[in-house]
């Protein structure tokens, strides 16, 4: 729902991000600046809000607004439009929910299996970082406890200023907790009095299902979601499958020296968050990480940036960057698609020093290749280039060429054609690759034969492709997307383009065939006008005669012989 207020006026609504009883959350992009952003959405002024419903909202932004901290989501901007408050903040695209459903999968694992050393070691960050933002909570003056504690509200946002990765988020339930100079007999701060059963059930603290209690709670919450981090739900014992592992001591620690006394049910008997973090090198594989055996002796060097995919085989490959900026990748390495120019397993990691000393930004990945993006928006390539996924500065034998893996294996190098250019977003598919500029460009290039490519012709295109010939010139591209061997661009005015592979209708042309003879065509469409047109063919708008729906018909000419392909539906999606 919109309204032709500052909401409308100043953002585009991209998706939706959440929902639950204090409202909707959004992800918008901001008209002014085009900045990614998140908007909280929750109803205000209507007759079943009762006055208690509004303090609680008008408190949540107080909160962030005063939490203005590298520990909490930050808020930008809130304002009051038709019934509804809005919260402008940061956008996260991950949140602690999301790491944790496909965490065992990522790092190869079944459920019940023990992790390896390297899943422990990132585990540990992860913790260790949620227990300095409460600490930061619960030493704020007045001291303020959360009581919504959960993996939904524990955002992943990579800080570059302080190196950081976790954040927290919806301060909805928050409140603030006067310490007092008075202290039990175990010298304990006294509780205080609060609202009863507050909070999401599973990570609720015994005591707060009445009304006294303290900072100690957000602890009980705490020691759940470190169940949840580790894999602590097996019912014979959360300890046992850790037994033969290289950091058993450490994992007992701990569990039993700290998760343990999280949960305890007595709130007195927990630790506070900078207890734990003080046992931090006793838990930890961090401070010895060089030790074990699945990073080299010579590392010892904080990991900064992680990336994790599934090859060709569906096996898992990893890649990650080190506080030194220096790369360094091992897994499955299934046709050579981590850069060494073999396709052996790499079982240990191993550098790749063409990327070292690059300041990488991210990574982007397709099924058997890889790039690489710096902070100077230099695009690196490497892995398998046998349809040329890598582009034009890797080779230009033809697709018929007989293929020699340990020749034609490139090793990582720079995708020069787009040094000119200012690259805003890369996205991969399966094997093809869309690259968007700051200045609304697109490229494409890779194999062609399901039309991913957008040119119309069924042949690999290893020289890329400009939105030019694409026939996007008049409009403004604001973002692409790559999935398997289909391609999606969104415009600033809410079109969606759509082409490529149509088999599971996904598309969302409504029809089950994208491709169309000329005597298909007449028989289907009523053809309106002429959108563009250039060195690839023709664009038109048409009308289904049996939907009666508006879409954008490509026609080229190949063959002897016109042939038309479907593009979009010409109409406004929102968000």
């Amino acid at each position: 729902m919109m309204y032709n207020g500052k909401y409308k006026k100043q953002f585009v609504e991209m998706s939706a991000i959440g929902s639950g009883g204090f409202g909707t959350v959004f992800k918008v992009k901001d008209r002014l600046d085009d900045k990614i952003y998140a908007i909280k959405r929750m109803e205000f002024d209507f007759k079943d809000i009762s006055d208690q419903q509004k303090l609680r909202r008008i408190e949540e932004v107080k909160n962030l607004v005063k939490l203005n901290s590298q520990y909490v989501v930050k808020c930008y901007y809130s304002w009051l439009e038709c019934n509804y408050l809005y919260i402008q903040m940061e956008y996260c695209s991950q949140s602690l929910k999301s790491v944790l459903k496909d965490k065992h999968i990522v790092f190869g694992r079944q459920p019940d299996e023990a992790m390896k050393v390297f899943e422990y070691f990132i585990s540990c960050e992860i913790f260790k970082e949620i227990l300095e933002c409460v600490h930061y909570l619960h030493t704020s003056c007045p001291q303020v406890i959360h009581r919504d504690l959960k993996p939904d509200n524990i955002l992943i946002k990579h800080n570059i200023k302080f190196n950081r990765f976790i954040k927290l988020c919806d301060f909805g339930l928050a409140t603030e907790h006067m310490p007092t100079s008075s202290v039990t007999s175990s010298g304990n701060p006294v509780s205080q009095s609060h609202s009863p059963d507050t909070g999401t059930f599973q990570y609720i603290a015994p005591e707060v299902h009445k009304r006294r209690y303290n900072t100690k709670a957000d602890i009980y919450s705490m020691g759940v979601i470190a169940q949840h981090i580790f894999d602590l739900f097996d019912i014979d014992g959360p300890t046992k499958k850790y037994r033969l592992t290289t950091f058993s001591v450490k994992f007992n620690r701990l569990y039993k020296n700290n998760i343990q006394s999280m949960v305890n049910f007595a709130a007195n008997e927990r630790p506070n968050c900078i207890d734990v973090l003080q046992d931090y090198n006793n838990w930890s594989v961090g401070k010895h990480f060089k030790n074990c055996d699945i990073i080299p002796t010579n590392m010892g060097n904080i990991i900064t940036k992680l990336h994790v995919f599934r090859d060709l085989d569906n096996c898992v490959n990893v890649l990650f960057k080190t506080s030194d900026d220096m790369v360094y990748v091992f897994g499955d390495n299934s046709n050579g698609c981590l850069g060494l120019r073999h396709n052996n397993p790499i079982l240990s990691p191993e550098l790749i020093p063409q990327l070292c000393q690059q300041n990488i930004q991210y990574f982007v990945n397709g099924c058997d290749f890889v790039l690489a993006v710096n902070d100077l928006n230099v695009v690196h390539g490497f892995g398998n280039n046998y349809w040329g996924q890598l582009g034009p500065v890797f080779g230009s034998f033809r697709i018929d060429t007989p293929f020699n893996l340990k020749i034609d294996l490139p090793k990582p190098g720079i995708i020069s054609y787009l040094n000119d250019t200012t690259v805003a977003q890369i996205t991969c598919g399966y094997n093809h690759v869309l690259a968007l500029t700051s200045k609304g460009r697109v490229y494409a290039w890779g194999p062609n034969r399901y039309g991913q490519i957008g040119c119309g012709y069924t042949l690999t295109w290893r020289f890329p492709l400009t939105k030019h010939e694409l026939n996007f010139n008049i409009y403004n591209i604001q973002t692409v997307y790559c999935y398997y061997r289909s391609s999606f661009a969104i415009t600033t005015d809410g079109l969606v383009f759509s082409w490529g592979d149509n088999s599971g209708h996904h598309l969302g042309h409504n029809i089950s065939d994208d491709n169309f003879s000329d005597n298909n065509y007449k028989q289907q469409f009523i053809e309106i006008s002429t959108i563009s047109s250039g060195g690839f063919g023709t664009v038109f708008q048409v009308k289904h005669r049996l939907d009666d729906k508006i879409y954008a018909v490509k026609r080229v000419q190949f063959g002897g012989k016109y042939h038309y392909f479907i593009l979009m539906k010409t109409k406004n999606i929102e968000f």
